[in-house]
């Protein structure tokens, strides 16, 4: 029968906690990879044209979607005025706010019955939003863990 030696024994021991060790740390990397993966989306519904309440919206969408929240907002109402060039010179902030989000994988969606209501043309829009439909909607809304935000 052989029988390990103390400083054997020693070494098994600090290599098995190491091995633990290492397989701990490589678990919880991957559980926080796997939590920043599946951050609740974000659906924002703006119906305002007052400028100081909508850059605030936008930006606490932003500040949200940068923290890996996915991101949809929804221009609807007087809010498809903040997409129009024909407002830019009081909706600058807010239409490079939305630009930003837009560039960088958010989602950006405009009433075209309200554009009609308001007088805001296709051809003054920012580029890159996107027609809402009922199908984009209900998608992005009832996503699991969407929260929905109002302005």
């Amino acid at each position: 029968m052989h029988y390990l030696s103390l400083r054997e024994n020693m070494d098994t021991m600090k290599f098995i906690r190491n091995l633990c060790l290492s397989l701990l740390l490589c678990f919880s990397s991957l559980s926080m990879a796997v939590a920043e993966m599946t951050k609740d989306p974000l659906f924002v519904l703006l119906t305002s044209n007052d400028a100081h309440r909508t850059k605030m919206a936008i930006g606490m969408s932003n500040n949200q979607f940068q923290k890996g929240h996915p991101l949809t907002v929804y221009l609807v109402d007087q809010g498809v005025m903040l997409a129009s060039s024909r407002f830019e010179h009081r909706y600058a902030e807010h239409q490079a706010m939305l630009k930003n989000i837009m560039v960088n994988g958010g989602q950006v969606f405009i009433c075209k019955m309200c554009m009609d209501q308001y007088g805001v043309k296709e051809g003054d829009l920012i580029k890159g939003l996107k027609y809402a439909n009922p199908d984009d909607m209900g998608e992005a809304i009832f996503q699991p863990g969407t929260k929905t935000l109002s302005w």
